[in-house]
């Protein structure tokens, strides 16, 4: 249509998703006033229905939201499945892929090329979560394995790229080594709180006070998280604050759910065994 590849946005939104009358209105305004050409807006869950689901919500609307605001600083916000939008010279330049993790591996392409992206945290893509706990065990694991292979292809050349800053290399190769560290810190946490029970068994008022300053701090971290992220992204705090401290202590659960998920991908990986099929979602 002999449109400016520049000028020309292409959005790749889900088929499942909601979005109001703001939100393409607040992306392009995006584009129009930034040199960015990668605009990663808010995910959040519309089917908060169960715990699994109000847990995803939490995961994508507070801790990953949080995640991509830190990386914005530095021009180096991923694309994250949903919600994207990049110009028309970025995706001819780049290009797409079928791997497992696509979307985070267009981004990466598109940083070792110069092209840098940001996060809208004020509007946001709604898109029903997961309602059953083994098809989000399928789909966390195919995203933890793609990271895994991004890590190997693309690991070297981002430490490598003299344009990108030292903290962005850092915080991209911390990022994709997650799953790595996971099979480290998951035994460690277990040791670790089999050790404080039966510690506090010989000395209850030591052992009993090491656990709870454990648990205060880790609750106040996450409540203020949440308060930022609520103050950031101008979201309406919740009425009764007993539906914080629930969703809080839930999550300690839901991630001990998922924490056998990096090894599942990595036998996955050493297998060879790279098929995936996209999430059914009802």
């Amino acid at each position: 249509m002999n449109y400016s590849l520049g000028k020309t946005l292409i959005g790749i939104i889900d088929a499942d998703s909601h979005f109001d009358s703001d939100y393409l209105r607040e992306v392009v305004a995006t584009f129009q006033n930034s040199f960015y050409d990668l605009v990663q807006t808010r995910v959040d869950v519309y089917n908060t229905v169960d715990n699994l689901t109000i847990m995803q919500n939490f995961e994508f609307s507070i801790y990953n939201a949080l995640l991509q605001m830190a990386r914005t600083n530095w021009g180096s916000a991923l694309a994250s499945g949903n919600g994207q939008f990049v110009t028309l010279k970025m995706a001819k330049n780049v290009g797409w892929s079928s791997s497992l993790l696509e979307d985070c591996e267009f981004s990466l392409k598109g940083l070792l090329k110069g092209y840098y992206g940001t996060f809208l945290n004020t509007v946001s893509v709604k898109q029903e979560g997961v309602s059953n706990l083994n098809k989000l065990i399928r789909q966390r694991t195919r995203w933890c394995q793609g990271g895994l292979q991004r890590l190997r292809i693309y690991g070297g050349a981002i430490m490598k790229a003299k344009h990108l800053q030292t903290i962005v290399k850092t915080f991209i190769i911390f990022f994709l080594m997650v799953p790595y560290l996971s099979i480290i810190v998951v035994p460690s946490s277990i040791i670790s709180v089999s050790v404080l029970i039966f510690y506090a068994f010989y000395r209850p008022l030591i052992g009993l006070a090491i656990i709870f300053t454990l648990l205060f701090t880790e609750n106040l971290v996450n409540t203020l998280m949440i308060e930022k992220q609520w103050h950031e992204s101008n979201l309406e705090p919740p009425k009764n604050h007993l539906k914080i401290f629930r969703i809080i202590f839930s999550f300690a659960f839901y991630r001990w759910v998922l924490a056998f998920i990096p090894y599942r991908a990595i036998i996955r990986q050493l297998k060879g065994n790279d098929s995936w099929v996209k999430t059914a979602h009802s």
